[in-house]
Order: C-alpha cells, then sequence, then structure tokens
C-alpha cells in the first residue's frame, strides 16, 4: 500500500488458496480441490485517528478466478467496503484487523461440465449488505500485517 496524504491511501491484495472440500451425498463419497488466485485493488479513508491508532474504510474491486476437480474455471468480479483499524508501529509498518466485506455487489460465473447434456449454471449477481454472516465466531474478521511504500 501507499499512503497519499494524511487521509487517503490506496494500495492491492493479493490472494492465493486451495482448499480440499469432501463432498458426501446419497452414500458417494469423494474430494475435490478448489483453487483460486485473486486481486484486490482497493483506496483507503481514515476518517478517525486516536494516538497510533487510525479508524478507517476500504472501498474497491475484487477480482477472482478459482479452478475446481471435475468444473471448469469460473470468477468473481465485485465491488466491496470494509471497516478496520490500523494500529502503526512504525513509518513502514503497521498492524490491521478489519471486517470481512460488509458491503459487497458482485458476480459470479461458476461453470460444471457439460454431462449427460447439463448446461453451465447460469450467472449469478449477488447484493449483500450488513455484517458477515460468520463475524461471530470470528471467520469475519482479517487480520494483517501491512508494509507502506
Amino acid at each position: 500500500g501507499m499512503a497519499l496524504n494524511d487521509k487517503w491511501g490506496v494500495g492491492i491484495a493479493i490472494n492465493f488458496n486451495s482448499d480440499k472440500v469432501k463432498n458426501e451425498a446419497a452414500g458417494v463419497s469423494n474430494e475435490t480441490t478448489v483453487t483460486t488466485i485473486g486481486l484486490k485493488p482497493y483506496a483507503r479513508y481514515q476518517f478517525l485517528e486516536w494516538g497510533k491508532a487510525n479508524f478507517f474504510v476500504d472501498g474497491g474491486i475484487d477480482f477472482s478466478m478459482n479452478s475446481q476437480t471435475d468444473y471448469k474455471a469460473g470468477m468473481n468480479l465485485g465491488l466491496f467496503v470494509a471497516p478496520g483499524v490500523c494500529y502503526q508501529v512504525s513509518d513502514n509498518w503497521s498492524f490491521v484487523a478489519k471486517l470481512g466485506d460488509v458491503f459487497n455487489l458482485s458476480y459470479n460465473k461458476t461453470r460444471i461440465p457439460d454431462v449427460a447434456g447439463t448446461p453451465d449454471a447460469p450467472t449469478a449477481f449477488n447484493l449483500n449488505a450488513g455484517l458477515p454472516k460468520n463475524l461471530f465466531n470470528l471467520g469475519g474478521l482479517q487480520f494483517g500485517v501491512y508494509y507502506n511504500f
């Protein structure tokens, strides 16, 4: 990330995730691997400063592509807003805690293979506003260490 002035900054988050998922249905069990690669450029507005801590809101674009065993590649493109708090350890290093995307407008496309005439899954548009559904088990909180140029 890079601070533009006392209130505004810009940055980009890079995401790589690989999960093994077990599926059990009708007595059949199989395991698939889901791999996701994403970019999340954002702008940050700091609205309150208290000593070395400041409160902010991030807004930006969320783009990711994923692949899954036995599926065609899928993608996600969306807009997000996420509030948080930053503790500045030094001029370049800071600790950050923020809520998952409190507002998210996204376009999702997941494609399944054509098996016996089954078409691709339809495109989905999602609009989520409010607290992340898994906030209270801490899954909605994100923690990070940032280096500021």
